[in-house]
């Protein structure tokens, strides 16, 4: 769950709201300390309490449980307030220094509603403590303090109450809004970034870091889920050639050409990938064999019926392609082994063909080709 206002992930809230519970265990150790030294047995047990609160507050904050934990720890501060200044003069120092920091983690950890409402009961609480202060007062016969001096202060400070309030919220507020603009633009850089580190340059398919990558979770799956998978391995016909006869500028127009190709034949659950030069892999999932061949079949001859317009003209060309299928569950390596040895045999017999290799009867994985 993220905070209401300052858009904090879960981790962080934990973190902030462990860190908050910590320092008041710390206060409270230190109080408690004093209190055997100075106080007297009401002290003792009301900062003992605190302690026992503080430490479960820490554990449910631990274990998770982040936002029943800061209504705990909001209202235990609240309840010390109303403790100590009801145990002095009423409205005294006590208000002033624990109220800031009780408002801050309400604004920090609670929803707006709950935050208003917390801050009433808390000004609420003040007028409460006003008229007892005033109450004790009149019942005093011999009171060098006057008695009009209790509601000046208690007007400064539900003035100053109410300025903070609103001024608190609107500061998370923009805070908040601040770290979720600087959250997206980190999450947008982060995909421009890993687009660049697992994407191809030239041909906007995943480049070979990135097809294995993605190639291992779609294996991973179709072991554990049992699906067919097949692999394509697709290669340029004599690539050289076009390179030494039209130039490098259009055989590169023919590897984007293919690519382009190969993301409008197959799906889009597909994964290609271009693993160097002038060589592709397709990962075709829950297919198995037989269509395997039947698309990597279609898509040669699409390659083969449509040149790639160049300023030099039509230049046609074609592909070889050898392919292999997840027969044992064999690892992915494997597969792409198999499919190499496949497009070997295609060049073999003569290029422009789809291949199967003969793995399943000699080649293991770890041979030489």
């Amino acid at each position: 769950m993220k905070s209401p206002r300052l858009q904090l992930d879960s981790a962080s809230r934990n973190e902030l709201l462990l860190q908050a519970y910590r320092g008041v265990l710390a206060l409270a150790l230190f109080g408690f300390a004093m209190s055997l030294l100075l106080f007297q047995a009401y002290a003792q047990i009301a900062l003992g309490l605190a302690i026992a609160i503080g430490v479960a507050g820490e554990r449910l904050t631990v274990a998770g449980h982040s936002l029943f934990a800061s209504r705990l720890l909001i209202a235990f501060l609240a309840v010390a307030i109303f403790a100590l200044a009801g145990s002095g003069d009423g409205v005294n120092d006590a208000i002033i220094y624990l109220c800031g920091p009780l408002m801050v983690l309400a604004v920090i950890f609670l929803p707006l509603r709950e935050y208003i409402a917390c801050a009433v009961v808390l000004a609420l609480g003040m007028c409460g403590l006003g008229f007892a202060t005033l109450l004790n007062r009149l019942e005093l016969p011999h009171n060098d303090s006057p008695l009009w001096q209790i509601w000046p202060h208690l007007i400064i400070f539900l003035v100053a109450h109410a300025a903070n309030t609103f001024m608190l919220n609107s500061i998370v507020s923009r805070m908040g809004r601040f770290l979720s603009s600087e959250r997206s633009r980190l999450t947008e850089e982060r995909a421009v970034w890993h687009q660049a580190a697992f994407t191809d340059v030239l041909s906007g398919v995943f480049n070979r870091r990135g097809f294995m990558d993605d190639a291992e979770r779609q294996h991973r799956r179709a072991q554990i889920e049992r699906m067919p998978l097949a692999v394509l391995m697709i290669d340029i016909d004599h690539f050289k050639a076009v390179n030494d006869t039209y130039g490098h500028a259009v055989g590169d127009l023919v590897i984007q050409n293919l690519a382009a190709k190969l993301q409008g034949h197959f799906r889009n659950t597909d994964i290609i990938g271009r693993l160097g030069g002038e060589e592709f892999c397709v990962l075709l999932t829950g297919v198995d064999h037989e269509r395997a061949q039947h698309s990597a079949e279609r898509f040669r001859a699409a390659v083969a019926a449509l040149p790639v317009d160049t300023k030099a003209g039509p230049v046609a060309y074609t592909v070889s392609i050898g392919f292999a299928w997840m027969k044992n569950n064999e690892a992915l390596p494997a597969l792409l082994q198999v499919a190499d040895r496949a497009l070997y045999r295609a060049k073999q017999h003569g290029r422009n063909c789809v291949m199967a290799s003969n793995y399943w009867d000699k080649l293991t994985v770890g041979s030489k080709l």
